[in-house]
């Protein structure tokens, strides 16, 4: 039976919500008070990243779990799934190298997870993608190879100037993949949005929002390496690398939460969270019918 919200006055994503700005004056207090001793006070604000991006993989999970074999959104959250649990296993690996007080070597193993999540969402919105634009397998390969080579090269060029503008100490190879990450980071949003206007702004673009904070949090972090700022800033209590890690650390609460909507939608009904104009939308869109 569908919860209603007027009658009971609980509203669970509103509680979520709360705990996510408790969580979020949490990693500021560590970050700027920093009231444990070094690497502890480090070690909590890197693994406490990874909570909500763990959290938000097994809200995905869970998701996956409510679909029938035969419903087509099974394969689109199943994707999206694993690829939140190969960032969350990213966040974690990082966390490892960074454990010992030194610099996380580029690339690492932190990288590769990532790069399996870049695929495995590619993979979940092209699962969506089918239904909506009815695209041929041809036109699909084409238009991914032309994306990913675009990224790539936009990388590249991107990387070339920084290095001539800006004196660093860094490896090429480190610029690069920072460079990288914020452009990968626009590529899969916009490929989201895309799908979100053909939803007509509903359901499936609310975990999608939060790559956009993943472009602004990852270009900042790759501008302030770069320029050796981020460590100096880091240490003087500057807030601006502060604001780097905290949009980081807030995008994955931002997915968090966007899956959990979706999930009190599909297990309580519209009533809970949105219009029953939003869920035919969605269902007729590809959303399918839980279980």
């Amino acid at each position: 039976m569908a919860t209603n919200r007027s009658k009971s006055g609980f509203n669970p994503l509103g509680f979520g919500v709360i705990g996510a700005v408790i969580a979020t004056a949490g990693y500021i207090y560590f970050y700027q008070v920093q009231p444990l001793a070094s690497p502890w006070n480090d070690a909590v604000l890197n693994f406490g990243t990874s909570i909500p991006a763990g959290i938000g993989a097994a809200i995905a999970t869970w998701i996956w779990r409510q679909f029938k074999p035969t419903d087509r959104p099974r394969a689109v959250w199943l994707h999206l799934a694993l690829g939140l649990w190969a960032w969350t296993a990213a966040e974690v690996a990082w966390a490892c190298y960074a454990l010992p007080g030194a610099e996380p070597p580029v690339p690492s193993w932190a990288d590769a997870f990532w790069m399996v999540g870049y695929m495995l969402f590619t993979a979940a919105l092209l699962y969506q993608y089918r239904p909506v634009f009815h695209s041929t397998p041809g036109k699909e390969r084409w238009t991914i190879i032309g994306v990913v080579a675009a990224v790539l090269v936009i990388s590249l060029l991107t990387t070339i100037v920084l290095r001539q503008l800006i004196s660093t100490e860094e490896p090429w190879l480190t610029t690069y993949i920072n460079v990288f990450y914020p452009f990968g980071d626009l590529a899969v949003a916009v490929a989201a949005l895309i799908l979100v206007r053909a939803f007509g702004w509903g359901l499936w673009g609310r975990p999608w929002i939060a790559l956009l904070a993943f472009t602004f949090a990852d270009a900042l972090y790759a501008w302030l390496t770069i320029t050796g700022l981020y460590s100096y800033l880091s240490e003087q209590g500057n807030p601006l690398s502060m604001v780097s890690d905290v949009v980081y650390f807030d995008a994955y609460l931002v997915m968090m939460l966007g899956c959990y909507s979706i999930l009190l939608l599909l297990r309580h009904g519209p009533r809970l969270r949105s219009s029953s104009s939003e869920l035919r939308t969605a269902n007729r869109n590809g959303e399918g019918t839980a279980r």
